[in-house]
């Protein structure tokens, strides 16, 4: 079965979904329903204010004009011939850390300064890493001349025994500093869907090895983006492939005091 390919805890959760919904599902499939039709009427693509959404073109027998009213009717009566009425699924009540992202903050943050010593869900794969995660006061890009502590984690604090100067601000003032801040998601990090994913001949539990966290990252993959990449293509193989380079990494290279500063 597909789903015993699927790494835990989401091999569980397509197993009660496709034993729950699957002939149902099969079935609309066969029958031409459009995605937005059958992800509607299971009740998982409703947004917090009821309204439905809509990615595909409305059903060619309705025509392409449909009114979201119209649309809504047209899934009501989907819901009652497949007897989907009273079905509620809820994604977060089979992955709640997958609906945990929603406000783009890290899921793994103790001391609340927006950043995260774990990779995924939001932590240091999206933003720089905190070295101290027990400390708001210290987290990367703080403008502060470190002096006992790291305070903005670009691993240079201390004092110069000889001129008194702290080494932040002997070895970073006057450099042009700076770190990079995007604006956007999909767009600017990366998005992709890796096609081993599609590809029937690839089924094996080796080739969804790393399914749990790329759906920690929402298949997106900053680490390796033009704007924000600083890791290997190769630790993220076979889902993706080829050189990485980014304005952080140039940044870096150019002045090391911009370390970690994305």
């Amino acid at each position: 079965m597909v789903c015993g390919y699927l790494p835990s805890p989401y091999d569980c959760t397509c197993s009660t979904l496709i034993s729950l919904y699957g002939p149902k599902l099969i079935k609309m499939l066969e029958d031409k329903y459009t995605p937005d039709v059958i992800c509607n009427a299971i009740n998982m693509c409703n947004s917090e204010s009821g309204e439905t959404c809509r990615l595909f073109p409305a059903p060619k027998a309705l025509g392409a004009s449909m009114s979201p009213s119209q649309f809504n009717e047209y899934v009501k009566d989907v819901k009652k011939k497949f007897d989907f009425s009273n079905v509620t699924v809820n994604i977060c009540d089979w992955l709640p850390q997958a609906c945990n992202i929603g406000d783009h903050k890290p899921v793994f943050d103790d001391d609340n300064d927006l950043f995260s010593t774990y990779d995924g869900l939001r932590g240091h794969n999206w933003r720089g890493k905190d070295c101290d995660d027990t400390h708001n006061g210290v987290f990367p890009g703080r403008l502060d001349d470190d002096i006992a502590t790291d305070n903005n984690c670009n691993g240079i604090f201390g004092v110069d025994p000889t001129t008194n100067i702290p080494y932040e601000k002997q070895w970073c003032e006057g450099t042009g500093q700076m770190g990079i801040a995007i604006l956007g998601d999909s767009a600017t990090a990366h998005f992709r869907i890796p096609p081993n994913y599609l590809v029937a001949k690839n089924l094996s539990f080796a080739n969804f090895a790393g399914l749990l966290r790329n759906a920690e990252n929402e298949l997106d993959f900053p680490m390796l983006s033009w704007s924000t990449g600083h890791q290997l293509a190769s630790q993220y193989a076979p889902d993706i492939e080829g050189p990485v380079d980014s304005i952080y990494m140039r940044l870096r290279e150019n002045n090391l005091c911009n370390h970690n500063d994305y």
